[in-house]
Formats: structure tokens, sequence, C-alpha cells
């Protein structure tokens, strides 16, 4: 149990605060797999370059798994995750948002 309500409260602070950057996460149900919409697969490649350069491994999604315009990137969290690497996460995604307001 208190794994899973350290899973649950990581999982609800990368959603809670991604959102609050101004960011779109597709995910209604706290799953531990957080998509962050981010855009057309070229943003969504500079996306992946400024998450990896923070040391942010993440999977991306492009079309055709993804709509053209709707691409993303999505964080599995497990319990084994810390709340410091979710707010290094977050100082990414900051990035990837200043990102995108400059394109």
């Amino acid at each position: 149990d208190r794994l899973r309500e350290h899973l649950y409260s990581l999982t609800k602070k990368l959603i809670t605060e991604t959102r609050a950057i101004g960011l779109t996460v597709d995910n209604r149900t706290n799953f531990p797999i957080v998509t962050v919409i981010v855009g057309s697969p070229k943003t969504v490649i500079s996306a992946c370059q400024i998450l990896w350069e923070h040391g942010i491994l993440i999977t991306p999604a492009m079309f055709p798994a993804m709509p053209i315009n709707k691409g993303a990137v999505r964080f599995t969290l497990t319990s084994a995750n810390t709340h410091e690497e979710v707010d290094q996460a977050l100082g990414a995604l900051k990035e990837v948002w200043k990102m995108k307001q400059s394109s």
C-alpha cells in the first residue's frame, strides 16, 4: 500500500504541475503513464532533446501512433522514482513550454 500511495503521489504531482505549466496532459485517471501533448513531429523531437539534456528518458509518441499535430512525450513512473526526479522532469517541461512559446 505504501508503494502504491507513493506512486499515486508522484503521478498526481507530475500531472497537476505539468498542467499548471500550461501543457496538455492526456491522463484523466492518474495512471502512471503520463502523456504530455506537445504538437507537431518537429516539436516532439525538440521536446525530446530538451528532456534528454535534463537527464530525462521518455518515450516519444508521434504520427502515425498519434494524430499528426498531437505528438507527445510519455513519462512512465514507478514507485522507484522520487519527488526530486519528478521535479527534474518538471524543470525540463518548463523548458519545453518556453520552446513551444517561442516557435
